[in-house]
């Protein structure tokens, strides 16, 4: 696991387009001492991804600006052989949009939105932990 070399923090990906879930989720990585870097669009995910490598994990949303899907998104890092864990939390999560996850091998909890601290914090230590 690499780390922020400036401030020795985990960095994760946060995939959301919304503006409030954003605010929530970088708020408990940074009460947490971990940075959260945004993207709010398949096209920004591969552009970071491809371009930095000191990621951690990934918490991804599954619908994005209405029309792109995060498990679709998760496929494609898998298919570029990107093997960042990441951790599901949308509001549509668990519900009819969910695939077979055992198909993308990098999704490693999923949670729904609204979610309880708690509970978020206790799925992203063990997403990190493998």
């Amino acid at each position: 696991m690499t780390a922020d070399t400036a401030s020795n923090k985990i960095i994760i990906l946060v995939v959301e387009d919304d503006d409030i879930s954003y605010f929530l989720i970088s708020e408990i990585l940074t009460s947490i001492g971990m940075k959260a870097v945004r993207a709010t669009s398949k096209c920004e995910v591969l552009k970071l991804v491809g371009s930095q490598d000191d990621f951690q994990m990934i918490i991804m949303d599954v619908i994005l600006n209405g029309s792109e899907n995060g498990y679709a998104i998760a496929n494609e890092l898998a298919s570029m052989h990107v093997d960042l864990p990441i951790m599901i939390v949308s509001a549509w999560a668990t519900a009819v949009l969910e695939p077979d996850r055992s198909q993308i091998k990098n999704i490693k909890q999923v949670m729904d939105k609204p979610f309880n601290v708690e509970n978020f914090k206790k799925l992203l230590f063990n997403t990190l932990k493998g």
